[in-house]
């Protein structure tokens, strides 16, 4: 073999070996999401915000479809535990009162839902307060959202889990400047 056919031969191996190494991890990279698919479906789709961490971490089921009730509201056709359809009713009746369709208003640290099914818009650009304000930077552009388009009402559910430094901070300029509207299981709202 002269040179040149070794050189040759050499470069085409290492391709090969590159080739089949990416080969490899994209398809170990495939099943890992696929396991990962199959363990959120059977261990944690359907279940309701009143698992506790320990249960989410454990993988616990504490609702079954059988318990599942339509949600009953306008704008959701979901199953949802019957404690959460009374909560979410609540919460929406107050949002349609103190507000009107395309008001803003601010659900901390991660109610999302509330902007979908009131109508009503977000003043800031995150769904997820511990995401959305994860840096100095990210908490300074919503203060100065809040300045520059005060929401009509401040959603805040101080026990959940993503509640921050920062979502404390938003919630003491919050309660400067807003009044308590009114507390309903565990979710406090305020007026401005």
């Amino acid at each position: 073999m002269t040179f040149t056919s070794f050189r040759l031969f050499s470069a085409a191996a290492r391709r090969f070996c590159r080739t089949a190494l990416a080969l490899f991890l994209t398809g170990a990279a495939a099943a890992a999401v696929a396991a990962l698919c199959v363990v959120a479906v059977i261990f944690h789709a359907g279940q309701t915000r009143e698992r506790t961490p320990l249960q989410i971490l454990a993988g616990q089921r504490v609702t079954t479809f059988a318990t599942l009730v339509d949600c009953g509201l306008p704008r959701c056709s979901l199953k949802i535990s019957a404690s959460d359809r009374a909560m979410f009713k609540r919460l929406t009746d107050i949002i349609r009162r103190e507000t009107a369709p395309g008001d803003f208003i601010l659900a901390i640290p991660n109610d999302a839902e509330l902007y979908f099914l009131t109508d009503r818009r977000n003043p800031t650009r995150f769904y997820n307060a511990a995401q959305g304000t994860a840096t100095p930077d990210l908490l300074s552009d919503v203060l100065r959202a809040l300045e520059k388009t005060p929401p009509r009402l401040v959603i805040f559910r101080p026990g959940d889990k993503y509640n921050t430094r920062a979502t404390a901070e938003i919630m003491t300029t919050v309660r400067a400047t807003y009044d308590l509207l009114a507390e309903d299981d565990g979710v406090a709202i305020y007026r401005r």
